[in-house]
């Protein structure tokens, strides 16, 4: 396991996995050279583990992932995919068992405004030029790649806890923070029916002032006149209508 470009000291990332975007949320990381501007154009972009091509789109129905590829990993972390994005050349094509550290693309702008990297890794194929809209989604279908990278950059065997089965982890994850979402749901009807019932005892209260003073008003031996009230023998009640 390895990253994807090399003299890691030269590199910052310009957004993180998680953010905030237009669309929803940033499924990966975007990586520059600390050099700035475009200056990082055409720098060759590595395979981080041994793997299969399932995807190549020089062309994308999604115009800001460019040109892009996608590589299946099994390994003792299960199977992820790494997605590189916005790439100005492709080295690979779908079916090429690569090697770690091959060169399987060059940096780009396609799909961009600027040369950057792009890249993401996926826990499942979740569509090849999908975004999530929200963290429920993010979690469902995207890790976050430095993370990973660091926990299993160094692996020599053995336990490695809850990240050996990272799809459960995070179906565990999508699950509680959906309880969490549906917890909020029910807190908000909740609140919407004590608000109901605030608005019907202020009604009520307000009833009963009036019916107390028309009371008040009443002669000896008068019944009371009230709008929106009516008479039954000895029995008030209040009108349907």
């Amino acid at each position: 396991m390895n990253w994807p470009v090399r003299n890691l000291n030269l590199w910052y990332i310009a957004q993180s996995h998680g953010d905030r975007t237009s669309y929803g949320r940033h499924d990966g990381e975007d990586w520059n050279l600390i050099t700035g501007g475009n200056t990082d154009l055409g720098q060759p972009l590595h395979a981080i583990a041994e793997g299969e091509v399932t995807s190549v789109h020089r062309h994308t129905s999604t115009p800001t992932f460019g040109k892009h590829i996608h590589i299946k990993h099994d390994g003792p972390w299960g199977t992820i995919y790494s997605h590189y994005a916005h790439c100005d050349s492709i080295n690979v094509a779908i079916g090429d068992v690569v090697h770690e550290g091959q060169v399987v693309a060059t940096l780009g702008k396609s799909g961009s405004l600027w040369s950057h990297l792009h890249w993401s890794i996926k826990i499942k194929p979740c569509g090849i030029d999908n975004v999530p809209n929200n963290l429920i989604e993010l979690n469902d279908c995207w890790i976050d790649p430095s993370r990973f990278i660091n926990r299993w950059i160094n692996y020599e065997g053995g336990d490695m806890g809850c990240e050996e089965d990272l799809t459960k982890c995070n179906s565990d994850l999508a699950e509680e923070q959906q309880r969490l979402v549906d917890c909020r749901r029910e807190r908000g009807e909740l609140e919407n029916e004590v608000e109901w019932l605030k608005d019907e005892n202020e009604k009520l209260s307000d009833d009963n002032d009036r019916l107390t003073e028309a009371l008040q008003n009443c002669g000896e031996g008068e019944l009371p006149e009230l709008e929106g009230w009516s008479v039954d023998s000895l029995i008030l009640k209040k009108d349907e209508n």
